[in-house]
């Protein structure tokens, strides 16, 4: 079982009071509503009728709340609290497939979609090479930086050239954001969990007293009933010309969505060190499960939420029954139009202010991934040109314009495009790395030296792990200096090193004497006996140091293999 975070008030398998569980999921489900504004986007510029508005709307948010819950299920979804939102990236290709063959094409394109999707999962464990923690680092620290525009967008309701802002909205969010970041800096035990909620409650307040607040809309939400379910199940249509994209578009959605698992794994492990690609692709699946359901039943393509995932993290509760809650409350959502249109009422400037307030804790948990590993001058180039892409896309975007349209939906978004480079320049960067290394020791050397010197240079090549290059040095050399000074080995000893993402296998070999691996420990004054009693007593404390060790024996050539998780 994963050890929690300390910066976690309710982790992964924890089951906070109902109360609270209750306010947690409140807060998931208010974020995610706000996302509805992408259906209505298709919609509108596909020229659906109102029926049809609401149908294509109604059924989206049926669609996430599943798959949400399916998302927690861990015997068929990842496990983790991953809310489900409308995807994006599909927009473009949506309301032009939608101005051309309505409802039915859209559902069709859809689940083309949800099998790129789920397909994804089942062939991503032979990719774990192209998944180094430097790499996963990049994903989140530019999850988080895809977050900034938007953030910024709504914050400061810039104008659609983004030269202009509005002094008042300002104001709203930075007071928004300052309680939020108050509550969750001084605040202590359960209060910091709802930070976002006061902070929410004093931006909306901000903004009725600055004239922010639109009433209008409560006119609308009186004139709606309580329960209603408008689905009309869509027929389906096909139309290869929109096939291409929105395969395109799933694949890159595919990528984000490892990136957000990671991660979320990241975040509920204090302990973590690689990409679980198993619980990853358990994910990929429920992503596909989810967009199939919503494409039957006529919504949208759905994805899962990087907001939600900084919420999750800067609240500091990730409990799984958190999302199952938070699904069951975008159900309701969907059964009782009232509720949907009421979530949708928070105040722009509020709403940047939480996505700001996500993205900031997403932009240092992916640093940290990325400064866990060991850089060579390799690394330190694929990091660092990878996320020069994916900022350049928000800089300078005019620049990606005019590139073909087969290949616009790897530009569509900072994190896709730091993605997709930090992959490419991780395989090129590893043309000419040897995962092989020998190093041979003669008897008068000294081990503790030989050794360090030896693994910190391979170490830093190969972006190992800091913490399992001081373990495997420090237990290598002890071998080493028992093995040559007790006289086990009649000369010196060569070291065969071995790495991969999982593991580093250090065989260290010699002639002479074979270690032998008792189950007790042997009394210290075996040290004083003779070889083979001093190499019982070597073997149980390697046996104590290493994740794994094997003894091999062939007549006077012995080999100590010893195997460090990475």
């Amino acid at each position: 079982m994963a050890r929690k975070p300390a910066n976690l008030v309710y982790g992964l398998d924890d089951r906070p009071p109902w109360s609270v569980t209750l306010l947690l999921a409140f807060q998931h489900a208010v974020l995610i509503l706000m996302f509805v504004a992408y259906p209505l986007i298709v919609a509108a510029g596909a020229g659906f009728s109102p029926e049809a508005t609401r149908n294509f709307v109604t059924a989206t948010i049926l669609a996430m709340g599943i798959g949400t819950i399916l998302q927690a299920w861990s015997r068929f979804g990842s496990g983790y609290l991953l809310v489900h939102n409308p995807n994006p990236i599909h927009i473009p290709t949506l309301i032009q497939a939608g101005a051309v063959g309505g409802p039915a094409l859209i559902a069709t394109l859809g689940l083309f979609s949800a099998a790129v999707q789920a397909s994804m999962g089942r062939i991503i464990r032979p990719l774990r090479r192209l998944l180094p923690a430097e790499v996963c680092g990049v994903t989140v620290t530019m999850l988080g930086v895809s977050l900034i525009l938007p953030g910024l967008d709504r914050a400061l309701e810039l104008s659609p050239d983004r030269t202009v802002f509005q002094a008042d909205s300002l104001l709203v969010a930075a007071l928004s954001l300052a309680f939020m970041l108050a509550v969750a800096i001084f605040a202590r035990g359960r209060v910091r969990l709802f930070s976002l909620p006061i902070g929410i409650a004093v931006g909306w307040a901000a903004a009725a007293a600055v004239g922010l607040d639109d009433h209008a809309p409560k006119v609308e939400i009186a004139a709606l009933p309580w329960l209603d379910l408008p689905l009309r199940l869509p027929s389906f249509a096909f139309d290869f010309t929109f096939v291409p994209a929105i395969v395109l578009g799933a694949f890159i959605a595919a990528i984000d969505t490892l990136g957000i698992m990671i991660s979320v794994q990241r975040m509920n492990d204090a302990d973590w060190r690689r990409a679980d690609l198993r619980g990853a692709a358990r994910g990929m699946v429920a992503d596909g499960a989810s967009c199939t359901v919503s494409s039957v039943l006529g919504g949208m393509p759905t994805h899962i939420s990087s907001s939600n995932v900084g919420l999750a993290f800067a609240t500091g509760a990730t409990a799984r029954i958190v999302a199952t809650v938070t699904g069951a409350i975008l159900v309701v959502a969907a059964l009782c139009p009232r509720v949907a249109a009421t979530a949708t009422m928070v105040p722009l400037p509020v709403l940047g202010a939480i996505i700001l307030y996500s993205a900031a804790y997403l932009i240092t948990s992916g640093m940290e991934l990325i400064l866990s590993r060991r850089l060579s001058e390799r690394r330190v180039f694929m990091v660092g040109l990878s996320i020069i892409a994916g900022i350049s896309l928000l800089v300078i975007p005019q620049v990606f314009r005019g590139v073909p349209e087969i290949l616009a939906p790897f530009f569509g978004s900072p994190l896709s495009l730091a993605a997709i480079v930090a992959l490419l320049l991780n395989l090129v960067f590893q043309i000419g790395i040897s995962r092989q290394a020998t190093l041979a020791m003669p008897a008068d050397a000294n081990p503790f030296l030989a050794v360090q010197d030896f693994l910190d240079r391979q170490g830093e090549l190969w972006g190992a792990r800091r913490d399992v290059i001081v373990s495997a040095a420090r237990t290598t050399a002890l071998a080493a200096e028992a093995i040559l000074e007790s006289g086990l080995a009649r000369d010196g000893v060569r070291l065969d090193v071995l790495f991969d993402e999982t593991h580093l296998d250090v065989a260290v070999v010699y002639q002479g004497t074979a270690i032998e691996r008792p189950n007790a420990q042997p009394a210290p004054e075996a040290l004083l006996g003779d070889e083979r009693e001093v190499g019982r007593y070597v073997g149980w404390t390697l046996g104590q140091l290493s994740d794994s060790l094997e003894l091999r024996s062939d007549g006077d050539r012995q080999t100590v293999l010893i195997r460090f998780e990475h």
